[in-house]
């Protein structure tokens, strides 16, 4: 009897315990959904990596983001800036079809989380990317 109970809590707490945090991964299907995380907010973007790393670097420039590095192809891109203050911001861009490509943007602890939003923002007014939602707080919000 000891032991079916003693295997029961531990399998209780291994939940527990390897539950932890949790990505949420962009999909067409999900297309219309945002993710935001600890120091991550995730949005898919309706166009191409390349159309949105442009994008990405206009935006930036704009907001007085200082680029310290970026790198990526035609698939896949990464930039790190710097803010004012000091804070690093890195972003991702990555293809998940032929006219969509999710965009990852990091900030580190102790960043303004208004960062990721303002960029976001800057990429809904360019005209050539389409984002089907708008982030405000913690909660996705369709926009029409």
């Amino acid at each position: 009897m000891f032991g079916r109970r003693f295997f029961i809590m531990c399998l209780f707490a291994a939940v527990l315990v390897l539950s932890g945090c949790g990505t949420t991964y962009i999909t067409d299907s999900t297309m219309d959904a945002a993710a935001e995380g600890r120091n991550e907010v995730k949005v898919a973007v309706g166009n191409t990596v390349k159309a949105v790393n442009t994008a990405v670097e206009s935006v930036c420039e704009d907001l007085n983001l200082d680029q310290v590095s970026r790198g990526g192809d035609m698939l896949i891109g990464r930039y790190v800036f710097r803010t004012q203050q000091n804070e690093h911001i890195t972003i991702f861009t990555r293809a998940t079809s032929a006219i969509s490509t999710e965009v990852r943007i990091q900030y580190d602890d102790n960043s303004d989380p208004r960062h990721p939003h303002d960029i976001i923002t800057g990429l809904k007014e360019i005209k050539t990317i389409k984002i089907p939602v708008s982030i405000i707080g913690n909660s996705p919000i369709a926009v029409n």
